[in-house]
């Protein structure tokens, strides 16, 4: 389904990542790798790094948990 999408359409697997002082880890495996190419997509990575111990920094974290 995803190569038919990607023959008419650009795809783009959009990855953020919030840190907050800690050394982010980003990992992309094999099979993220080889599938990305099967369906032509980008790979796109933000990082934010947040101030340490802010109001803005709790209300953001609060706001992730909510998506995990």
């Amino acid at each position: 389904m995803l190569q038919e999408i990607s023959n008419n359409y650009d795809l783009e697997i959009s990855c953020v990542v919030y840190t907050d002082g800690e050394v982010p880890s980003i990992h992309l495996d094999q099979e993220i790798i080889n599938k990305s190419q099967q369906i032509n997509a980008e790979i796109d990575v933000d990082l934010y790094v947040l101030p340490e111990n802010t109001i803005e920094n709790e209300q953001q974290r609060k706001k992730l948990v909510k998506f995990t």
